[in-house]
């Protein structure tokens, strides 16, 4: 049984792309910080927040799969990964996870 459990989390790991994504974004909230601090945006630190957005894609990896609509959090991560470093603070902030 828990070879069973580990193979079915094991193939929905996150995709580099999300990796590289999540790399970005906790790169672009910590310049968007200001006079904040990650304890304010709800996250103990940076890690914090890496770990946050890898969970994120990781879930959204499990429901596409569930969905059979494999590739899709891939796309959205290639796309982010390209768009993030390109964005002003406020339309980081704005971005719907």
């Amino acid at each position: 049984m828990i070879p069973l459990l580990l193979g079915a989390l094991v193939g929905c790991g996150i995709p580099p792309a999300c990796t590289e994504m999540c790399a970005e974004a906790t790169t672009r909230q910590g310049e968007c910080l200001g006079e904040r601090d990650w304890t304010d945006l709800g996250y103990e630190s940076a890690a914090d927040h890496t770990a946050w957005c890898e969970t994120w894609a990781w879930e959204q990896r499990l429901l596409e799969r569930d969905a059979g609509s494999p590739g899709r959090t891939e796309d959205i991560c290639v796309e982010r990964a390209a768009d993030i470093p390109t964005l002003t603070c406020e339309e980081f902030d704005a971005l719907t996870w």
